[in-house]
């Protein structure tokens, strides 16, 4: 078990279910939120070059966005937790001073989920990231990015989610071209 998902399990102490066990936990973006971080912070830190290098890096990346992502897109936070139980999907705002999971902002339970999309790998100079889009009932869309650091527990993250989902539900291969 990884240090943020016994983190988000003592977070949840009182707020799961009974039998609900937290499975994997990983640091996430909105979609495009690295990207918007990195342009905000390297003008701060860089001056002018930064602002140069950060309008270029704030501008790119969406393309590299599944095309099912542009309707009705849950608002989730720039920096946040994505965690899965052996019961939901939760989301987490993350703490701006420690980055750890702060306030629940998102949950949906897994029998709601209709389709989980393929990763997308955003190439960014400095904000490598693999994008994810998931299909909710309701319709809605939630889509994160995990940064290039975190990928393999993104991966195991999905893959525990796709486990668990019913597997017709399941997408059948990549993601269609943008």
């Amino acid at each position: 078990m990884s240090y943020l998902t016994r983190k988000v399990s003592r977070r949840m102490k009182r707020g799961l279910r009974d039998g609900e066990l937290v499975v994997n936990a990983t640091p996430a973006a909105r979609l495009g939120g690295m990207r918007e971080y990195a342009a905000t912070a390297l003008p701060h830190s860089l001056g002018v070059v930064g602002t140069i290098a950060g309008s270029l890096i704030g501008a790119g990346g969406r393309a590299n966005i599944d095309p099912r992502a542009a309707g009705s897109r849950v608002p989730l936070p720039q920096r946040c937790t994505v965690a899965v139980t052996n019961l939901r999907l939760l989301i987490f705002e993350n703490s701006s001073l420690t980055n750890k999971p702060k306030t629940l902002v998102y949950e949906v339970p897994r029998e709601q989920i209709e389709w989980i999309g393929e990763p997308v790998a955003d190439p960014g100079l400095l904000t490598k990231t693999e994008r994810v889009v998931i299909g909710v009932r309701g319709p809605a869309v939630v889509g994160w990015e995990v940064p290039r650091v975190y990928t393999r527990q993104g991966q195991a993250l999905l893959a525990e989610l796709a486990r668990q989902t019913v597997p017709d539900r399941q997408q059948d291969g990549p993601n269609p071209p943008a």
